[in-house]
């Protein structure tokens, strides 16, 4: 699911984790066109606040939003639970 920003700051909450994993921001930007990482990825070893900031560098298209998501790599289903929030 995207979450679609006007800028600002995008927060996730990571709960119950059971193992490390990586976490990084994407901006999609539609069919044909590659998709952005934003910021940094980050380490998850236990419960986190991450915040990427700002963001608003990645406000484009005609409808001036970033559409967001989160990638994780080396992650397993069920090994955390997460809370996504967008701060314009």
């Amino acid at each position: 699911m995207n979450w679609i920003s006007g800028g600002g700051d995008f927060r996730i909450v990571f709960t119950d984790v059971t193992n490390s994993f990586t976490a990084h921001l994407r901006e999609y930007d539609g069919i044909g066109n590659a998709d952005e990482f934003v910021g940094e990825k980050v380490r998850i070893t236990e419960d986190s606040i991450v915040t990427w900031s700002p963001i608003d560098k990645w406000v484009d298209g005609g409808n001036e939003e970033a559409e967001f998501y989160i990638t994780t790599y080396n992650a397993s289903p069920g090994q955390a639970s997460f809370y996504a929030e967008g701060f314009d």
